[in-house]
């Protein structure tokens, strides 16, 4: 669970960062503006603030897009501490922006992806299907009483048969597939040939049912990769991160 938990605050702060620069970017494709009636500089004056605030030539050039909506933004010159000088170029106002933002816009866009191939968790987990060598291994989360007539959760498998599981060997295996991360993104047709006869094909529903994931793992030579259902291209992952899950769930009791 603490794994769990750190995992998840190392993804919410870059994400809080996501949110304010998209919710900055709907209020200024949003119709209307505050400059709407303001003249527009003459063009001396225009190029002398350009020139002030190093929006002449820019640091960075953004473009954002939102159907017919459409606004470009500078980036310029250093202002206070930490941050630099930015313009929408369609309106006159000038305002400043954290200078990390260049940092960001350096990366590639494949950082910002999702790099856990699962959202769910052993704790809100209600049904796994893993296929392997075209067998179909399902497990299912069941509420039993204990010796003190307490209500439990416990694991069991329903196929490809029938059978009571040691809880610790099962949460070993759901860590092994849950813990399986995406090293880096692919076009689908590089990973074609190794999802085609996939390793693993998991299936999990959790949030009590309501939430399904699917994703499909593989192998060709050397690499492996993974497909997210719903996802377009294809994840590498560590080969050995699919060798773990697949020896968790042969071995499991």
């Amino acid at each position: 669970m603490l794994r769990f938990i750190v995992r998840r605050l190392l993804v919410t702060i870059p994400t809080i960062l996501v949110v304010i620069t998209i919710t900055w970017t709907l209020i200024k494709l949003a119709p209307g503006s505050f400059y709407s009636d303001e003249k527009q500089l003459p063009a001396s004056i225009e190029q002398t603030i350009r020139e002030k605030y190093g929006l002449d030539k820019p640091a960075a050039t953004v473009k954002f897009g939102s159907g017919s909506s459409q606004a470009t933004v500078v980036l310029g010159g250093k202002a206070a501490e930490g941050t630099i000088y930015a313009r929408d170029l369609s309106r006159p106002s000038i305002f400043t922006v954290e200078s990390n933002v260049l940092d960001e816009l350096k990366k590639d866009p494949s950082e910002y992806r999702q790099k856990d191939l699962f959202d769910a968790r052993s704790f809100n987990a209600t049904r796994i299907e893993i296929v392997r060598s075209g067998q179909t291994h399902t497990f299912e989360k069941t509420k039993t009483k204990n010796k003190e007539g307490q209500d439990e959760e416990k694991w069991r498998q329903v196929s490809p048969q029938t059978r009571e599981l040691d809880q610790a060997s099962f949460d070993a295996l759901v860590s092994a597939l849950t813990g399986i991360r995406a090293t880096g993104f692919v076009d689908a047709p590089a990973a074609a040939k190794a999802l085609a006869a996939p390793e693993l094909a998991v299936t999990i529903k959790f949030d009590e049912g309501k939430k399904e994931e699917k994703v499909t793992l593989g192998k060709a030579g050397t690499d492996a990769f993974a497909s997210r259902a719903g996802e377009p291209g294809a994840a590498k992952v560590d080969a050995s991160a699919i060798d773990n899950a697949a020896k968790a769930l042969q071995e499991l009791k």
